[in-house]
């Protein structure tokens, strides 16, 4: 009863200040359980929780929502030269051909982010993100709110 009692207060109090529970149930990202704050502004380098727009490939169902970490904002020029990919002339890692699964990747395209743009990465060499076409740079409608470690 008592475990039960928690758990409500806890989720009422969520409810109550406009806060989620996400979990990350893949390796991208080595904390498990994050709070998510719906509407709260976020900064480069902060993590984020937004509602994946699937391609045609559909990599993931569409309207997931995923957590990364927000590593290009509005006026970042981002670059892809050969396999590396650049954040205002920063490289950031590479991308990949081949996803672990086996499907293909196509790199996104280089650009200036536009004001509604951003690009969401994790370091994790597999990483589902922005490096890729399929995930594409996220827009503010796919935004959820800010996120922060809760353990």
């Amino acid at each position: 009863l008592g475990l039960v009692l928690i758990t409500g207060t806890v989720f009422g109090y969520l409810k109550f200040t406009n806060q989620t529970v996400g979990v990350n149930i893949t390796e991208s990202l080595p904390q498990t359980v994050f709070l998510v704050k719906h509407g709260m502004p976020f900064s480069k380098g902060d993590m984020s929780q937004f509602t994946y727009n699937a391609d045609d490939e559909k990599f993931l169902t569409d309207g997931s929502r995923i957590i990364k970490i927000v590593a290009g904002i509005p006026g970042n020029v981002i670059n892809f030269e050969g396999s590396d990919f650049f954040i205002i002339g920063v490289n950031f890692g590479k991308a990949k051909e081949v996803s672990r699964t086996g499907k293909s990747l196509t790199k996104n395209i280089s650009k200036t982010l536009s004001e509604d743009e951003y690009f969401v990465f994790t370091p994790h060499p597999d990483s589902f993100d922005s490096r890729y076409i399929h995930m594409g740079y996220i827009s503010n409608s796919q935004i959820v709110g800010k996120v922060v470690r809760a353990w």
